[in-house]
């Protein structure tokens, strides 16, 4: 088994405050939907008793390189390579079809992942353009690039990117990809480098979350994942997801507003039909690393976490 290096050693963010919520029953089973280099499935395993059970997923195949020896070891632990979109598929679902009473997913992209240039997720580290998390298959950021027309490319920069101006940098891109193709994260950073102007962050980020989004479509599996979890997890289980920029959070908080609320008109009934009553409830507000944990790990910084439980 490969040993992660200690420059690369993943710190899971906001550990307590989301296993706090999301076990309830230490008998009980648990999905850790990004299982990542194992930090919250440590925790959650910390927790059960003897008949509980967790079954994690990630699709990375590093993931599966980098299993915990201790959790290999533990009868309670079970490990599916698979994206958490998949949690709902029938080969999948039929090991935990009862009794499952919490799920985690934490959206952010582990430290190793940011720190192996190979991976290409990080613009500061120079290396060829994937950014799949699963680069074993699918489309990468270097095709993205190189084959998306500009209108394609405006629209990922500016739906997933937010960014400022996509159609000057679209533009950039394309021009430059008629000289030779763009191969690099660094080659990449240096062509956006000149749309620097006066911004607070560095072009290339926004733009670089756009290609990601795109290439792991991750808004898609997202919504997919909060309907199928919805689905699995028995009434009372908890659904803890862990965001890290507003268009993710965005459809966390959509979701569990759509289904939470009645509509005005119903409440004038004597009994709510079934199929209108609400289907979960907000356990917390929206939950923020502390200071402390800011400190000690950056990349927290922009982390949100919402807990919602299913009620029907």
């Amino acid at each position: 088994m490969t040993k992660v290096k200690a420059s690369n050693q993943h710190i899971p963010v906001l550990l307590e405050e989301s296993i706090d919520y999301l076990v309830t029953d230490i008998n009980g089973t648990y999905i850790d939907g990004t299982y990542g280099r194992g930090g919250h499935s440590d925790l959650i395993l910390n927790k059960l008793g003897k008949n509980g059970s967790l079954f994690a997923f990630d699709k990375d195949p590093d993931a599966e390189k980098n299993i915990q020896k201790k959790h290999l070891s533990d009868i309670r632990f079970n490990f599916i390579r698979a994206g958490f979109e998949n949690i709902n598929d029938k080969k999948n679902n039929e090991n935990y079809s009862s009794n499952l009473i919490g799920i985690l997913v934490d959206l952010g992209i582990s430290s190793p992942q940011i720190d192996n240039a190979c991976r290409g997720f990080s613009f500061q580290k120079d290396g060829e353009l994937d950014m799949r998390f699963d680069n074993t298959q699918g489309k990468s950021a270097f095709d993205v690039l190189n084959y998306y027309s500009i209108e394609q490319l405006i629209k990922i920069f500016k739906e997933y990117g937010e960014v400022e101006s996509p159609r000057r940098i679209a533009e950039k891109i394309i021009l430059h990809r008629e000289k030779s193709q763009i191969r690099t994260t660094k080659e990449l950073s240096n062509i956006l480098s000149t749309n620097r102007l006066k911004l607070k962050i560095h072009p290339a980020t926004k733009v670089f979350q756009a290609l990601r989004i795109e290439v792991n479509d991750e808004l898609n599996n997202l919504t997919k994942f909060l309907k199928e979890a919805l689905e699995i997890v028995s009434i009372g289980g908890r659904i803890c997801v862990i965001s890290f920029h507003s268009l993710e959070d965005r459809i966390v908080k959509k979701f569990i507003s759509e289904h939470s609320t009645i509509n005005k008109e119903l409440l004038q009934l004597r009994e709510l039909p079934k199929n209108f009553q609400p289907k979960v409830k907000k356990v917390s507000n929206l939950i923020r690393p502390s200071d402390i944990e800011i400190t000690n790990n950056p990349r927290s910084r922009s982390a949100r976490l919402r807990v919602f439980e299913k009620v029907a």
